[in-house]
């Protein structure tokens, strides 16, 4: 008996279970969004100032830098036009990297990138964006978040200066179609 009337107490609902689920719903749901990133301001309205690229994008495009063979390469990359110049980027520093190796990497764009045209002396361009000095590692998760806040449609920038290239979201944007492990 006392068994039975347990039971009933436990298996009938609250009046206000109904509330209490879309409280818990609620919370659950606001806890789970994710804040708003900020991003460099300064940096953005540089962006927003150039202009879109609008040269044809060479057929294939070079990374160089230090890896583990056969690893995918994610992210954000600075690519050449010029293979040469991506192979000196590779072996730049690769000898103070344990585990990796000097790669040289080949990719094709797998659509036509929207790049803006990033013009004139990088260096002290940011330089003033920044305030000071300023590093890649920084400026790669400036361009990431700035592209995240959606302000801005592009997937990356080009120097025309140097023939470089800047791409965000490397695996939706590039397909990379060979691997070139180097030895100086």
């Amino acid at each position: 008996m006392l068994f039975n009337f347990i039971r009933k107490l436990f298996n009938k609902p609250a009046a206000n279970t109904v509330q209490v689920e879309n409280k818990i719903n609620y919370q659950e749901e606001a806890s789970s969004m994710a804040e708003p990133t900020p991003f460099n301001e300064k940096l953005f309205e540089h962006f927003s100032k150039l202009s879109m690229h609008d040269g044809q994008l060479p057929l294939h495009l070079y990374h160089g830098g230090a890896y583990k063979p056969g690893l995918p390469v994610k992210g954000t990359l600075w690519l050449s036009d010029n293979y040469d110049e991506a192979y000196s980027y590779a072996n730049f520093g690769s000898s103070s990297i344990r585990d990796l190796e000097p790669i040289v990497f080949k990719a094709q764009p797998k659509k036509n990138l929207k790049l803006l045209s990033f013009p004139g002396n990088h260096v002290e361009i940011l330089k003033k964006v920044y305030g000071g000095a300023w590093s890649h590692s920084q400026l790669h998760k400036d361009i990431v978040q700035i592209y995240n806040a959606g302000k801005l449609d592009f997937d990356g920038f080009y120097r025309p200066r140097t023939n470089e290239y800047f791409i965000i979201n490397v695996e939706e944007n590039l397909e990379f179609i060979g691997e070139q492990c180097i030895k100086d």
